[in-house]
């Protein structure tokens, strides 16, 4: 699957946990079925990207997913291109500054190799151990991470891409993708380092020294080069650097052979055989950096990119898509419909049944639970954005709060074999949220199990507040808050019919 379809999948996934909505909207699983791009049951990653497609086109406002999930995936295409190309830039910028004017002075090999192996290798292991360590393997501390959130900008600012973290974290593969990202920067800034380098080498005739303010000698730099050029120096022109060649090339700035500019320290005694050994610093020194900085990137970037596709499919093997999978299979699960479409259940008394487990339930959706209240119309469902939520189409009525066996009967529906994934259960503003019905609402989340989704939805608030007691809406609207928090359902979870503003 590809990086921006994963993106899709799991912003849709991460808007369905944070909405309480159903883990395998019905509506979503109908449409996405009689799409005539569904690919075939072989292509599980192209059915869930086609899926969480279908569902964000369904269930988010205009502008307000779209727009967050487009940029997001923006960026990671944009960090794509500009990552490697900002790279680029950076590389030119230190080949200049390691080569000075070649009539003022020589380059300092030190120096080169700073640039071309130290800070390349400095920024590696940043990357490899740090940002892993301190970021706890999501990649949060990370250079490129801060620049994809600069990217974003204002687009993130929405409810649905506030998630744009989130879904990052939650894939597992946020730090072998800001890895990855790292590697093509230093990858574009050394070829190119290495690439102009040779240009400028091969037009324009460049010396080299070795100096340095620390107390650096020529053994030390001997068995440095040495080193460093032992898994190169099978290549056609690079060897080793000799005794002879260092000791010529060391470059003192307050020599007296060079005036108040510094000179060459040492010397064979022949100019054209000195000017010789320092010139054929260049192909060793290139060389050099292309192994000890080039190749571990492009080594690094293979390893990276292999992580992303790993974790991406270890992601899509979750428990949640593979339900999605499985009620994408012919045939349906459940069938298409929306709240106006669906039966009202007169539940009748039925013995208790173990809770059905939630993977089993996956696909019917949130059934509509109302106690002694006036049902809910498909345009107030439509006002208060449940719909959004992957309702089933079917209503469960208690007509009046003195009906036990009623009640009792709609908790056995919800714990039954046909029971629904979740429940929007409805109550009357105006009614007294007492214990009988905080233990009702606690018998619908029992019954549906740990983990189902359950929203409280109070109707009748325009008569409530036209009564002429509208001044303790605040207190009402409190107090069933509290009722609901007390069984399990969260205050966000708690919807007006009406808007109050």
């Amino acid at each position: 699957m590809r990086l921006r379809d994963f993106v899709h999948v799991e912003f849709a996934r991460a808007w369905q946990e944070e909405q309480g909505a159903a883990r395998v909207d019905p509506e979503a699983v109908a449409t996405t079925r009689a799409d005539p791009a569904l690919p075939p049951e072989s292509d599980g990653p192209g059915r869930l990207a086609l899926y969480a497609r279908t569902l964000l086109r369904l269930r988010l406002d205009e502008g307000e997913g779209e727009h967050a999930v487009t940029a997001l995936t923006g960026a990671l295409s944009a960090a794509t291109a500009l990552v490697p190309l900002l790279g680029a830039f950076a590389g030119a910028a230190m080949l200049q500054v390691s080569l000075p004017p070649n009539d003022v002075r020589p380059v300092n090999l030190l120096h080169l190799l700073a640039e071309g192996v130290l800070l390349p290798g400095a920024f590696l292991l940043w990357t490899l151990v740090l940002s892993r360590l301190l970021g706890r393997s999501t990649g949060s501390l990370h250079w490129v991470a801060l620049a994809l959130g600069w990217i974003r900008g204002r687009a993130m600012g929405s409810g649905v891409g506030r998630l744009a973290g989130r879904v990052l974290r939650r894939s597992g593969v946020a730090a072998q993708l800001f890895t990855g990202y790292s590697h093509s920067f230093w990858i574009g800034t050394l070829v190119v380092f290495v690439g102009l380098g040779f240009w400028r080498f091969a037009f324009a005739d460049y010396v080299f020294a070795w100096s340095s303010t620390l107390p650096v000698t020529a053994d030390g730099v001997h068995a440095l080069f040495t080193g460093l050029t032992f898994p190169v120096d099978w290549l056609p022109g690079v060897d080793a650097p000799s005794a002879e060649q260092i000791r010529v090339s060391e470059f003192g700035s307050l020599s007296s052979s060079g005036g108040s500019g510094g000179g060459y320290v040492g010397s064979t005694g022949d100019l054209l055989a000195d000017q010789a050994l320092r010139k054929a610093w260049w192909s060793a020194t290139l060389a050099i950096v292309a192994f000890w900085g080039l190749l571990p990137r492009l080594v690094g970037i293979v390893v990276a990119r292999l992580a992303v596709r790993r974790g991406v499919r270890k992601a899509l093997l979750d428990p949640t898509s593979l339900l999605i999978l499985d009620a994408l299979a012919p045939p349906a699960s459940v069938p298409p419909g929306g709240p106006e479409q669906g039966p009202r259940v007169e539940s009748e008394p039925s013995s208790a049944v173990p809770v059905a487990p939630l993977e089993q339930r996956a696909g019917r959706g949130l059934d509509v639970v109302v106690f002694a209240a006036e049902p809910p119309t498909a345009a107030s469902l439509e006002r208060t954005r449940l719909v959004r939520l992957g309702l089933s189409g079917r209503t469960h009525v208690i007509a009046s709060d003195d009906d036990d066996d009623a009640m009792e009967a709609v908790i056995a529906a919800l714990a039954g074999p046909d029971a629904p994934e979740g429940a929007v259960t409805v109550f009357a503003m105006g009614a007294i949220p007492d214990d009988l019905k905080e233990e009702f609402l606690s018998g619908v989340v029992a019954a549906l199990g740990a983990g189902a989704p359950v929203h409280v939805l109070l109707t009748g608030v325009r008569r409530f507040r036209t009564s002429g007691r509208g001044r303790s809406l605040d207190a009402r609207l409190a107090a069933w808050t509290e009722l609901a928090g007390r069984t399990g359902v969260p205050a966000d979870r708690v919807h007006l019919e009406e808007d109050l503003g």
